[in-house]
């Protein structure tokens, strides 16, 4: 009786031949805009902060010139004297948080693990998540920017604060450190009186939280 292995990974050929050896377990990786949807390659996370934040710098760039149109023309009043000191705050804010810190942080991804001769970073799943977590983060900013400039009477409307909102952000922050502890840290291999102890202390620190807000 003759067996034939489906595991193998060469091929034999007759004695004499040339000996041609064949993997077929290799996998191909994935290609496209899903490829880099789920990467965990160090270099494309950090070539997807550099892309963004060089994006970003753009958007610094027309609010920079905005503002120096503003000191520039004196002969009448470009912005309203609300207008002004809102524009120099979201070019602060995204000069720093959406351009120059994504940038350097995509270099430091992308750069440091070759210098150091390794083939990846500690924790590429979760360079990967902290990206789409600022990516998506820097979307919704805009999109209340945006929906803000572009509603009517902005400027003579009193903000309310939304409680429910505010609460699922509570959530989701408590959420998050729980998720940075357990797998970040290392505490999920830890004996269970540290973890429940770590869960104790930020279930106090999220409701004193949330206590001082709605309280």
């Amino acid at each position: 009786m003759t067996t034939i292995d489906t595991h193998a990974t060469g091929a034999t050929v007759p004695s004499g031949g040339p000996s041609v050896a064949t993997n077929t377990t290799e996998s191909v990786p994935l290609e496209g805009v899903l490829g880099w949807l789920t990467t965990a390659d160090h270099k494309r996370i950090g070539r997807m902060f550099i892309g963004v934040g060089l994006l970003a710098t753009l958007t610094v760039a027309a609010l920079g010139i905005l503002l120096a149109l503003d000191r520039m023309i004196t002969s009448r009043e470009v912005f309203n004297a609300d207008v002004v000191p809102q524009l120099f705050s979201a070019y602060r804010v995204t000069l720093v948080f959406a351009a120059l810190v994504p940038v350097m942080l995509g270099l430091t991804i992308a750069v440091v693990p070759l210098q150091l001769g390794a083939r990846s970073l500690a924790f590429p799943r979760v360079a990967a998540m902290g990206f789409w977590t600022w990516f998506f983060g820097l979307v919704l900013v805009t999109i209340t920017i945006v929906s803000w400039w572009l509603a009517p009477g902005h400027s003579t409307a009193v903000a309310v604060p939304n409680v429910a909102i505010t609460v699922a952000v509570v959530v989701l922050g408590f959420i998050k450190g729980r998720l940075i502890i357990r797998y970040f840290m290392e505490v999920r291999g830890a004996p269970r009186w540290l973890k429940l102890t770590t869960d104790a202390w930020l279930a106090v620190l999220w409701l004193a939280v949330l206590g001082i807000y709605l309280f």
